[in-house]
């Protein structure tokens, strides 16, 4: 199979990966499939789209995504910039948060047409679980940021 994927790289112009979800987490030879592909064919996936989609049935789909590689910290300060571990790609999980968003709507209907003003606040528990790495080059270290911030949104809408 594996040889399949690798001859088929080559003409592809984007990916698409499905997998139910199972425990939390995408089906577990996907997983290994994937880790062999990305690791040994990443010259032939760089600038290509990709996209993801998860099946599930009552809950897991949002931790499926929430895999990440760990840095390779040896080679990071050898090199002064920040180099993923691709022998143990998706190897690690974002920790969960606990997180919402907050909606104010406001709708005037008439006889052939509605306005609708929308206040979003995406975002609201301020974390999202995500982070990302800098190298610090006056320091020689590797400095974890948590990825934060709420985002407002402000939408009008017409209904005819």
């Amino acid at each position: 199979m594996y040889e399949e994927i690798r001859e088929n790289l080559q003409d592809i112009d984007g990916l698409i990966v499905g997998s139910p979800v199972y425990y939390a987490g995408p089906n577990g030879s996907l997983c290994a499939i994937l880790d062999r592909v990305f690791y040994s064919c990443s010259d032939l996936l760089k600038y290509k789209p990709a996209a993801s989609v998860a099946v599930c049935r009552r809950g897991g789909a949002s931790s499926t995504f929430d895999r990440y590689t760990p840095v390779d910290e040896q080679r990071t300060n050898e090199e002064h910039d920040i180099i993923f571990d691709e022998s143990k790609a998706f190897s690690k999980q974002f920790t969960p948060v606990l997180n919402g968003d907050i909606s104010v709507n406001y709708r005037i209907n008439k006889r052939k047409l509605s306005h609708e003003f929308s206040l979003k606040m995406l975002n609201v528990g301020i974390r999202t679980g995500m982070h990302f790495y800098q190298y610090n080059e006056k320091t020689n270290k590797i400095k974890k940021e948590e990825g934060t911030g709420i985002i407002p949104n402000v939408s009008y809408k017409l209904y005819f």
